[in-house]
């Protein structure tokens, strides 16, 4: 029987969690609890075959590569993101690289939340109503996306997707290193992405930049 691993640090839910997995009986197993990664991955690392119960927004995990790399290690656990809210950019990345990966929101109905349980416990997909919205509503970045972005910033993603270093952006632009600093940080902020690689496969799909001459 696979066991269940609870990787989350709000005793209400965690509190929530251990009386649906006792009460519907879905493992016989303890249920083990993880606080950080490093628990997580010795947890692991015992039982590879585990289910993951994963608020990310709560744990030390910095960026979703963190998560991937973990998932990559252990191709056998099954995971269940739990959060109050999910941004898209995180859901999709997540999917596009475990499309069976389950996700639920934490006001959802005990029937929904055991649900979602039942299927990672038989490597199936649940992915709630609410959370399929959000995936619904952003799956086509339209181009008033764009509008997120200031002219400024527009120009130095423009900039960094090709090529130049932060001092050179600061010479062409008669800015600051300190000011192109700010906008850089400002500019993955407001489109949720982590690295230059992410920033510019957004702004290839925003028509900010022209595939043809860039590889991404």
């Amino acid at each position: 029987m696979r066991s269940f691993i609870l990787a989350d640090n709000q005793d209400l839910t965690k509190s929530g969690f251990l009386y649906i997995l006792n009460h519907k009986r879905l493992t016989s197993n303890p249920v083990k609890e993880a606080s950080n990664k490093k628990q997580l991955v010795e947890a692991l690392l015992k039982d590879p075959n585990s289910i993951v119960i994963l608020d990310y927004s709560l744990f030390d995990f910095e960026v979703v590569s963190e998560v991937l790399s973990i998932k990559s290690r252990f191709l056998d656990s099954s995971w269940v993101f739990v959060a109050e809210e999910f941004s898209y950019p995180f859901v999709n990345r997540i999917i596009c690289n475990y499309p069976l990966t389950n996700f639920i929101l934490k006001d959802e109905t005990l029937a929904n939340l055991t649900k979602a349980l039942q299927c990672a416990y038989k490597n199936d997909q649940f992915i709630s109503e609410k959370v399929l919205q959000i995936i619904e509503n952003n799956q086509h970045i339209d181009i008033s996306e764009e509008k997120k972005l200031s002219s400024t910033e527009t120009e130095i993603v423009k900039l960094i997707a090709a090529g130049m270093t932060t001092k050179e952006i600061a010479n062409v632009r008669f800015l600051s290193i300190h000011t192109v600093m700010t906008h850089r940080k400002n500019i993955f902020r407001k489109l949720e992405v982590n690295n230059i690689h992410e920033m510019t496969k957004y702004a290839v799909r925003a028509g900010l930049i022209n595939l043809a001459e860039y590889y991404i």
